[in-house]
């Protein structure tokens, strides 16, 4: 539009100032009033585009209020693009103030109440701005007196039922956007508000953003996540009304902040003597400089070390993707639904899409509770019993379990401080798991460093110019653990492991079943001792069947779990694969010494305790004994010890089972009666447990 146009037969255009993908503003002369107008037209035709900034329009038309921008006019030009009318604001936004120097306490607190008071006047006639940040925050003539809250173009009357947002998304700004928005986006009220406001006055105080990240998967994940920032860990003098307050407004549940802006006002209110204090400005003295010194020297809020404890996280999709989507969109656009993140992620069409109970299903097994960050990425936290060393290696199995149920995801997996309890995290693990995010690429589980050298000794991991990466999904039973890059040396435990060799040579020569538990605390040194024991049997005695089964911290106690674990990698199944590949695997694996009748019988009864059900009609008496639980106890010890004998004929059998102390009473029972009834067989038992 050229200078000199009229517009509406009232509006006269001066000059461009700004332009976007969907439209332009200018500056221009409301001939009506006498005064300068911000003239903002909708290029766009597209149906969202055109109600979005129509209800923008109709929302400021309702809110006169000294700290909101104020409505002039809306319609349609002659060339049947959309405008809106609004003020004309010289100055600058808060961000752009921000960025060139830290607001005064004064300043600080003006901007809180002002902007309170403009959301309280917006709050009281049903309306929820939903993207109040920095840059939404004006200052006219640059003075904190005369704010004024702009941009309501995703603004929306609270109580609205149908949502208006791009398709998969919703709108907002990373660090500033509350929880809910991310997570449920359709469940919104004024609170929402209430905790972007408490993210902006942070901004002011400490002078850099409560949730900050190198990409905005990382910010999004931190504001989920971290435990909320606290305003005397970067000012020592904030009174404690003010930061129980700000605590309350950046509650994590929205439950828990107060109702609205006229809330967060009447409270500010009733401490307004004791916020005029701080904000008075007072001599400086040397002692005054020290205690400014002391305070800007304060470390960031901190666990406790009684909370702290190392979390590992598993991450998915693209952040470069998300940071696209959120330029192109103009806010963050979160997945609606699991389904469609991996949609996109494994290029399956329309037709094939993932239910989410897939997707759940498959991170369930591991104790991960799982979050969509935004469209195309996802975090689990993985929480739950066990040691740290347990976490981080159930955080790797379940990355590539989801790798396996949908091989074209980028994976990564990172260890960090954090309460697992209650999903917070601390710390920089975020960052981390996001880096090494970026540099996997589809298919691949990217390690940051301390998850490699927590899950090194029971998972294969190689190294590249990226990073350490799972390199397969087999335990690292068969290498030796590598310390700088050289394998390890075998240091003490000579006394065990020769007792070990011993008990096997007389199992072996004497034909006769026997048992050891070994017990000892995470660390000892158990997981290298049955390694070098597995290698000297292999080296030693040749042909010798070993099974391997481990029980799951977040699995502990579930029935004849050590059993299922050992059958799917005797059999070479994994999770997630369909019921009729893992009944052939099944059959094929038992097969080896078996035939007939006996196989299908020995097939169907294992098929119970590995969870892979073969059909009634796969073997006589199944449906009776899924009918009768004693039925059913009798066929499978009976199926497990037949077979179990059949392989002890052929060679030797080593069972070894890890993680005793999360097994269940009915393997330990099975086990038990296995070895009296085996016991003229060369079947030997090492079990490895901690103490507790």
């Amino acid at each position: 539009m050229d200078s000199g146009a009229v517009l509406a037969s009232r509006f006269v255009v001066e000059r461009q100032v700004a332009a976007g993908g969907m439209g332009t503003v200018y500056r221009a002369h409301d001939r009506l009033d006498d005064r300068p107008v911000a003239l903002k037209i909708l290029l766009s035709r597209e149906a969202f585009d055109v109600e979005r900034f129509e209800r923008e329009a109709q929302i400021l038309a309702e809110l006169g209020h000294p700290g909101i921008v104020r409505y002039v006019a809306h319609g349609r030009t002659g060339a049947g693009d959309h405008y809106l009318a609004m003020e004309w604001l010289e100055g600058e936004d808060l961000a752009a103030c921000l960025a060139r120097r830290q607001l005064k306490i004064a300043e600080s607190l003006a901007v809180l109440r002002r902007t309170a008071d403009a959301l309280a006047f917006a709050h009281s006639r049903g309306i929820i701005h939903r993207d109040v940040k920095p840059s939404n925050i004006f200052l006219v003539a640059g003075d904190v007196g005369q704010l004024k809250l702009v941009d309501f173009g995703i603004a929306r009357p609270d109580g609205e039922s149908r949502r208006l947002t791009y398709t998969g998304g919703i709108l907002g700004t990373p660090g500033y956007i509350a929880p809910e928005q991310i997570e449920s986006g359709s469940a919104l009220d004024a609170r929402a508000d209430v905790f972007s406001l408490a993210c902006v006055f942070y901004e002011c105080i400490a002078g850099r953003p409560a949730f900050e990240g190198a990409h905005v998967m990382a910010a999004l994940a931190k504001l989920l996540f971290q435990q909320t920032p606290r305003l005397r860990d970067v000012r020592a003098d904030v009174p404690e009304p003010l930061e129980l307050l700000v605590d309350r407004m950046m509650a994590k549940n929205p439950e828990d902040r107060p109702r609205d802006g006229g809330d967060v006002g009447a409270q500010l209110a009733q401490m307004a003597e004791a916020l005029d204090a701080w904000a008075t400005p007072r001599p400086t003295t040397l002692a005054s400089q020290r205690d400014e010194t002391m305070r800007s020297a304060r470390p960031p809020g901190f666990l406790t070390r009684s909370e702290q404890r190392l979390v590992s996280l598993v991450l998915a999709g693209e952040p470069d993707d998300v940071e696209m989507s959120v330029a192109a969109a103009g806010g963050v656009p979160s997945a609606s639904d699991v389904s469609s993140v991996l949609q996109e992620l494994s290029n399956e069409g329309p037709g094939s899409a993932v239910p989410r109970s897939e997707v759940r299903a498959a991170v369930e097994p591991y104790g991960a509770h799982i979050t969509e960050i935004s469209r195309g990425s996802l975090i689990a936290i993985l929480a739950g019993a066990g040691s740290a060393v347990d976490r981080a290696e159930r955080a790797a199995r379940c990355a590539l379990a989801l790798r396996a149920r949908f091989p074209g995801i980028p994976l990564a997996v990172a260890t960090g401080r954090g309460v697992s309890s209650a999903k917070l995290i601390e710390g920089d693990v975020i960052d981390r798991g996001v880096r090494a995010l970026r540099a996997a690429q589809a298919g691949v589980v990217r390690l940051d460093d301390v998850t490699a050298s927590v899950v090194g000794g029971r998972l294969k991991i190689d190294t590249d110019e990226n990073g350490p990466f799972l390199a397969s999904e087999t335990a690292a039973d068969e290498s030796t653990p590598v310390l700088l890059g050289k394998p390890s040396l075998w240091v003490g435990r000579s006394r065990e492991l020769s007792m070990l060799e011993g008990v096997f040579a007389g199992c072996v020569s004497e034909s006769l079943a026997s048992a050891v538990l070994v017990i000892g605390p995470a660390g000892a040194g158990k997981s290298r001792l049955r390694l070098e024991f597995l290698t000297r049997v292999r080296r030693q005695f040749g042909a010798v069947e070993i099974l391997s089964g481990r029980a799951e911290s977040v699995a502990a106690g579930s029935p004849f779990g050590l059993i299922a674990d050992a059958l799917y990698k005797a059999a070479g199944m994994r999770e997630g694969e369909p019921i009729e590949v893992r009944r052939r695997k099944l059959k094929r694996r038992l097969g080896r010494h078996l035939s007939g009748d006996a196989l299908s019988r020995i097939a169907a009864f294992l098929g119970e305790l590995s969870r892979t059900p073969f059909p009634d009609g796969e073997t006589s008496g199944l449906r009776a004994a899924r009918e009768n639980a004693m039925l059913m106890a009798d066929a499978t010890r009976a199926a497990w010890e037949d077979w179990l004998a059949a392989e002890c004929a052929a060679q030797p059998v080593l069972l070894v089972l890890e993680d005793l102390q999360w097994g269940d009473p009915a393997t330990v029972r099975l086990i038990d009666q296995t070895l009296r009834n085996l016991r003229d067989l060369p079947l030997m038992l090492l079990a490895l447990a901690r103490p507790e």
